[in-house]
């Protein structure tokens, strides 16, 4: 399992509180994620990846260009590695008040 720093975990799990009617927590990767029940199936919609949040917002979204503005923000890549999730932004800790909203319209998104 992929470790983040308490602070983060703990930013992780309010996210997983908040949203807990609608996501459901799990792991992908070795990474904690919280994912959406779309027609029998899950829906990943947010990862956290040691210190960095991954939330889908869709590459022509609006979201994810403002997302993409925030600092320290980038295309998604999961253990830094050279596959990125396109339609993805990892966002740091250090934005953390920023990951419910985000997370919220990446609900939206996914209608």
């Amino acid at each position: 399992m992929i470790e983040s720093e308490p602070a983060t975990a703990a930013a992780f799990d309010r996210l997983a509180e908040t949203f807990g009617d609608v996501l459901t927590r799990g792991q992908m990767m070795g990474r904690p994620c919280l994912f959406l029940a779309d027609g029998g199936r899950r829906r990943m919609l947010a990862c956290l990846d040691a210190e960095v949040l991954g939330v889908r917002l869709g590459r022509t979204t609006d979201a994810f260009a403002d997302a993409l503005a925030l600092p320290g923000a980038s295309v998604f890549s999961p253990g830094s590695g050279r596959k990125q999730f396109k339609d993805w932004v990892g966002l740091p800790a250090v934005a953390s008040e920023r990951w419910e909203p985000l997370v919220a319209q990446a609900l939206e998104s996914a209608g």
